[in-house]
């Protein structure tokens, strides 16, 4: 059996144990994040991004910075799903990838305020000539 790697996400401080050769996005899910992934890691949507701090990975190949800005390659992004861990590795995962859980709010304490909409609701009626119904749409 091989040996298992090692991998840390930030902010979370949570990490997961995968097999060598495992990509960043099956890391992400074994340990439990939610992270933006449209496409299923088929390396389609870029919305699982990540930034590498350390580690041994193969973060810098063309299919884990195809579509990235030329401003994110510099700063360590990678794309989770086509990057693939050899070694213990460190990630950040940058809000812009996370799915964070949302907040209803149930009450609300501050001053209610006059609603002013830009956009009004207006009646029309016609006149339908030579039509049957009386109802007829614009």
């Amino acid at each position: 059996m091989a040996d298992l790697i090692r991998v840390l996400f930030h902010p979370m401080e949570k990490e997961a144990m995968v097999p060598g050769k495992a990509t960043v996005l099956e890391a992400i899910r074994l340990a439990g994040i939610p992270i933006e992934s449209i496409c299923g890691g088929k390396g389609e949507c870029n919305k699982c991004k990540v930034i590498l701090v350390s580690g041994d990975c193969d973060a810098g190949s063309p299919e884990s910075l195809k579509g990235l800005t030329s401003e994110e390659i510099s700063r360590n992004y990678c794309r989770a799903c086509q990057t693939h861990v050899h070694g213990d590795c460190e990630f950040i995962i940058p809000v812009e990838s996370r799915i964070d859980s949302p907040k209803i709010l149930l009450a609300y304490t501050g001053d209610a305020c006059d609603l002013a909409p830009s956009v009004t609701k207006h009646l029309l009626l016609t006149t339908t000539a030579g039509h049957q119904s009386g109802q007829r749409s614009l």
